[in-house]
């Protein structure tokens, strides 16, 4: 993980924390590559009874386009199982850059559902991945350099050049991953709204801040998110 719409790793994870807060232990984690069907695989799996999710920083500087993107996107809903859209929770806020490196309209992202009854601010267990010791589930190669997202399947490893330091940890809850839909591209006063919510520093103000955020951009949909998202599909 790293820099992202703009934003710092540590703004980042200081907003998720808000939005694990609001959601009784579960937030969303956007990510760029889709892991869905090494997910369904490793549930398939009696021998992998829960999947936990392992957040490492990137070694690599973040691109340019990452640091200061030309425009930023909310992802507003998610396609259900059935193959629905529907809202995501009003807690969760997803957001990516606008375009891809071709210059071309962002058409696709991705997130994560996850749960943690602990602070993502406060985790550290000075742990660290080995990625010598992570082969990729379903083709049980070694992980690729530009791999940011994988499904692994890790052997235990006691190397001292176990770079990749585990800032923390969370479960794979629900539908667990989610192709995301209805964007919104932040502009005006949406973006503003956008950056006071960034800027929230309790429970509260990032909930009324993503009540605002939601209204001026959200379409008038009724949708039953909770039972499509949060229900145990193991």
């Amino acid at each position: 993980m790293g820099a992202e719409a703009g934003q710092q790793l540590t703004d980042i994870i200081r907003r998720k924390e808000l939005e694990r807060e609001c959601g009784e232990g579960i937030f969303a984690w956007g990510i760029g590559n889709s892991v869905g069907p090494a997910i369904r695989y490793a549930r398939s799996t009696k021998s992998v009874p829960d999947l936990e999710t392992l957040f490492t920083p990137m070694k690599a500087a973040p691109k340019s386009i990452d640091v200061a993107p030309t425009s930023i996107v909310m992802w507003l809903g998610f396609v259900s199982e059935q193959g629905e859209t529907e809202l995501l929770p009003p807690h969760m806020l997803v957001t990516s850059r606008g375009q891809s490196e071709l210059g071309l309209q962002k058409r696709s992202h991705y997130a994560l559902i996850c749960k943690s009854s602990h602070s993502l601010m406060s985790q550290r267990h000075n742990e660290a991945i080995d990625h010598r010791a992570a082969r990729n589930l379903v083709s049980s190669n070694p992980v690729g350099a530009s791999q940011v997202t994988s499904v692994v399947r890790y052997s235990y490893s006691e190397s001292i050049e176990a770079s990749y330091p585990v800032l923390f940890r969370a479960q794979l809850v629900g539908q667990a991953f989610v192709r995301l839909a209805l964007p919104v591209l932040l502009t005006g006063s949406s973006l503003s709204k956008y950056r006071d919510v960034c800027a929230a520093q309790t429970r509260e103000d990032w909930m009324t801040g993503m009540i605002e955020l939601r209204g001026s951009a959200a379409p008038q949909r009724t949708l039953g998110f909770q039972r499509s998202l949060f229900s145990d599909t193991n």
